[in-house]
Protein backbone atom coordinates (compact mmCIF):
# COMPACT_ATOMS: atom_id res chain seq x y z
CA UNK A 1 0.00 0.00 0.00
CA UNK A 2 2.83 2.12 1.27
CA UNK A 3 4.89 1.66 -2.67
CA UNK A 4 1.59 1.97 -4.46
CA UNK A 5 1.21 5.61 -2.40
CA UNK A 6 4.82 6.69 -3.29
CA UNK A 7 4.26 5.72 -6.89
CA UNK A 8 0.93 7.22 -7.57
CA UNK A 9 2.61 10.60 -5.71
CA UNK A 10 5.74 10.41 -7.76
CA UNK A 11 3.47 10.26 -10.99
CA UNK A 12 1.59 13.01 -9.34
CA UNK A 13 4.92 15.11 -9.01
CA UNK A 14 5.50 14.35 -12.65
CA UNK A 15 2.88 15.09 -14.26
CA UNK A 16 2.59 19.08 -12.76
CA UNK A 17 6.20 19.31 -13.66
CA UNK A 18 5.33 18.23 -17.37
CA UNK A 19 2.54 20.80 -16.88
CA UNK A 20 4.38 23.83 -15.58
CA UNK A 21 7.17 22.99 -18.63
CA UNK A 22 4.61 23.79 -21.18
CA UNK A 23 2.29 25.43 -19.95
CA UNK A 24 4.05 27.63 -17.00
CA UNK A 25 5.80 30.94 -16.80
CA UNK A 26 9.04 31.13 -18.56
CA UNK A 27 11.51 31.40 -15.67
CA UNK A 28 9.47 28.22 -13.89
CA UNK A 29 10.45 26.11 -17.67
CA UNK A 30 13.65 26.98 -17.06
CA UNK A 31 13.83 25.82 -13.80
CA UNK A 32 12.75 22.61 -14.87
CA UNK A 33 14.87 22.35 -17.96
CA UNK A 34 18.17 23.62 -16.70
CA UNK A 35 17.97 21.50 -13.71
CA UNK A 36 17.39 18.50 -15.97
CA UNK A 37 20.58 19.75 -18.49
CA UNK A 38 22.69 19.80 -15.43
CA UNK A 39 21.84 16.67 -14.34
CA UNK A 40 22.65 14.31 -17.13
CA UNK A 41 25.83 16.96 -18.25
CA UNK A 42 29.37 15.57 -18.77
CA UNK A 43 31.82 16.74 -15.69
CA UNK A 44 34.33 19.48 -16.19
CA UNK A 45 37.38 17.92 -15.08
CA UNK A 46 40.28 19.97 -16.38
CA UNK A 47 42.54 21.53 -13.55
CA UNK A 48 42.34 25.20 -13.59
CA UNK A 49 46.12 25.18 -13.39
CA UNK A 50 46.15 23.16 -16.42
CA UNK A 51 44.22 25.05 -18.51
CA UNK A 52 45.92 26.71 -21.78
CA UNK A 53 45.52 29.63 -24.36
CA UNK A 54 44.77 26.65 -26.96
CA UNK A 55 43.15 27.53 -30.22
CA UNK A 56 39.15 28.50 -30.49
CA UNK A 57 38.18 25.19 -32.71
CA UNK A 58 40.81 22.93 -30.80
CA UNK A 59 38.62 23.95 -27.50
CA UNK A 60 35.36 23.33 -29.17
CA UNK A 61 36.16 20.13 -31.13
CA UNK A 62 37.75 19.01 -27.89
CA UNK A 63 34.26 19.71 -25.82
CA UNK A 64 31.71 18.69 -28.42
CA UNK A 65 33.82 15.50 -28.83
CA UNK A 66 33.30 15.24 -24.63
CA UNK A 67 29.66 15.47 -24.82
CA UNK A 68 29.19 18.82 -23.43
CA UNK A 69 26.42 20.79 -25.22
CA UNK A 70 27.80 24.12 -26.63
CA UNK A 71 26.20 27.20 -27.67
CA UNK A 72 28.56 29.46 -29.29
CA UNK A 73 28.59 32.83 -30.84
CA UNK A 74 30.21 36.07 -31.38
CA UNK A 75 29.08 39.67 -31.93
CA UNK A 76 29.34 39.65 -28.02
CA UNK A 77 27.48 42.54 -26.09
CA UNK A 78 29.86 44.58 -23.02
CA UNK A 79 28.30 42.62 -20.43
CA UNK A 80 28.97 39.41 -21.64
CA UNK A 81 32.56 39.92 -21.96
CA UNK A 82 34.48 39.02 -18.80
CA UNK A 83 37.76 40.98 -20.96
CA UNK A 84 37.35 43.75 -23.51
CA UNK A 85 38.90 41.65 -26.17
CA UNK A 86 36.44 38.98 -25.81
CA UNK A 87 34.79 38.32 -29.66
CA UNK A 88 33.49 35.04 -28.92
CA UNK A 89 32.52 32.37 -26.44
CA UNK A 90 30.94 29.19 -25.66
CA UNK A 91 28.99 27.99 -22.73
CA UNK A 92 27.35 24.00 -21.60
CA UNK A 93 25.97 22.53 -18.52
CA UNK A 94 27.94 21.26 -16.40
CA UNK A 95 27.09 18.91 -13.67
CA UNK A 96 30.20 18.90 -11.73
CA UNK A 97 33.83 19.94 -11.87
CA UNK A 98 37.44 19.22 -10.87
CA UNK A 99 37.04 17.10 -8.00
CA UNK A 100 33.68 15.75 -8.32
CA UNK A 101 32.71 19.28 -6.89
CA UNK A 102 29.01 19.99 -7.55
CA UNK A 103 28.86 23.04 -10.36
CA UNK A 104 26.21 24.17 -12.58
CA UNK A 105 27.91 25.75 -16.16
CA UNK A 106 31.71 26.30 -18.12
CA UNK A 107 32.05 29.00 -20.18
CA UNK A 108 35.11 29.46 -22.73
CA UNK A 109 35.73 33.01 -24.01
CA UNK A 110 38.22 33.54 -27.25
CA UNK A 111 39.71 36.70 -27.98
CA UNK A 112 40.98 36.72 -31.68
CA UNK A 113 40.59 32.27 -32.64
CA UNK A 114 42.35 31.92 -28.94
CA UNK A 115 40.84 30.71 -25.33
CA UNK A 116 41.29 33.82 -23.42
CA UNK A 117 39.10 33.20 -20.15
CA UNK A 118 37.44 30.14 -18.86
CA UNK A 119 34.48 30.79 -16.33
CA UNK A 120 32.89 28.10 -14.55
CA UNK A 121 29.79 28.33 -12.46
CA UNK A 122 29.30 26.81 -8.87
CA UNK A 123 26.28 26.92 -6.03
CA UNK A 124 26.74 28.80 -2.92
CA UNK A 125 27.03 25.17 -1.59
CA UNK A 126 29.93 24.40 -3.60
CA UNK A 127 32.27 26.87 -1.90
CA UNK A 128 33.83 25.25 0.88
CA UNK A 129 34.57 22.38 -1.34
CA UNK A 130 36.14 24.27 -4.11
CA UNK A 131 38.05 26.37 -1.56
CA UNK A 132 39.47 23.44 0.16
CA UNK A 133 40.37 21.78 -3.49
CA UNK A 134 41.88 25.07 -4.81
CA UNK A 135 44.07 25.60 -1.72
CA UNK A 136 45.44 21.87 -2.01
CA UNK A 137 45.59 21.76 -5.77
CA UNK A 138 47.10 25.37 -6.11
CA UNK A 139 49.08 25.56 -2.90
CA UNK A 140 53.20 25.46 -4.86
CA UNK A 141 51.46 28.98 -6.56
CA UNK A 142 52.26 32.41 -5.56
CA UNK A 143 48.59 33.31 -4.11
CA UNK A 144 47.54 36.94 -4.33
CA UNK A 145 44.57 38.31 -1.93
CA UNK A 146 43.29 41.70 -3.83
CA UNK A 147 43.00 44.86 -1.30
CA UNK A 148 40.30 47.04 -3.53
CA UNK A 149 38.88 44.59 -5.96
CA UNK A 150 35.74 42.90 -5.11
CA UNK A 151 33.00 40.43 -7.24
CA UNK A 152 29.65 41.82 -7.73
CA UNK A 153 28.19 41.07 -4.58
CA UNK A 154 31.46 42.93 -2.69
CA UNK A 155 33.11 39.68 -1.70
CA UNK A 156 37.46 40.19 -1.66
CA UNK A 157 38.84 37.82 -4.05
CA UNK A 158 42.14 35.97 -4.48
CA UNK A 159 44.41 34.82 -7.18
CA UNK A 160 46.66 32.11 -7.85
CA UNK A 161 49.52 33.02 -10.70
CA UNK A 162 50.14 29.79 -12.44
CA UNK A 163 52.46 29.90 -15.41
CA UNK A 164 49.74 29.08 -17.96
CA UNK A 165 47.29 32.00 -16.41
CA UNK A 166 45.64 33.54 -13.17
CA UNK A 167 43.00 31.86 -11.32
CA UNK A 168 40.94 33.70 -9.18
CA UNK A 169 37.75 33.52 -6.85
CA UNK A 170 35.72 34.73 -3.88
CA UNK A 171 37.00 34.31 -0.64
CA UNK A 172 34.02 34.19 0.64
CA UNK A 173 30.62 33.24 -0.71
CA UNK A 174 27.31 35.46 -0.76
CA UNK A 175 24.35 34.05 0.29
CA UNK A 176 21.98 32.49 -2.19
CA UNK A 177 24.67 33.27 -5.21
CA UNK A 178 26.28 31.62 -7.48
CA UNK A 179 30.26 30.87 -7.15
CA UNK A 180 32.68 31.93 -9.99
CA UNK A 181 36.01 30.60 -10.98
CA UNK A 182 38.16 32.36 -13.26
CA UNK A 183 40.66 31.41 -15.03
CA UNK A 184 42.58 34.08 -17.70
CA UNK A 185 45.95 34.12 -19.68
CA UNK A 186 47.22 37.02 -17.95
CA UNK A 187 50.45 36.26 -16.61
CA UNK A 188 50.50 39.29 -14.02
CA UNK A 189 47.74 40.44 -12.19
CA UNK A 190 47.82 43.77 -13.30
CA UNK A 191 44.46 44.15 -14.31
CA UNK A 192 41.94 41.69 -13.62
CA UNK A 193 39.22 41.08 -15.42
CA UNK A 194 35.50 41.66 -13.59
CA UNK A 195 33.95 38.25 -12.07
CA UNK A 196 30.30 38.33 -12.89
CA UNK A 197 27.41 36.28 -12.81
CA UNK A 198 24.96 35.63 -15.75
CA UNK A 199 22.68 32.83 -14.97
CA UNK A 200 22.05 31.73 -18.59
CA UNK A 201 23.50 33.94 -21.44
Amino acid sequence: MAQKTLVLLALSFLFAAILMIQFGPPRIKYWFTDRYEIYFAPEFTLPPDATEALPQDEVIREYKTRGFKLTCYGGLHREEKVNASNDYLCWAFTKQAYNNIPAKMVTFFFSQGTLNDVRVEFPESSHPALKDYLLKRLARFPRHHWKKETDIFGERLVSWITPNGIITVSEQATKNQPIILLWNNHKQPKSLPKIQTIEKI
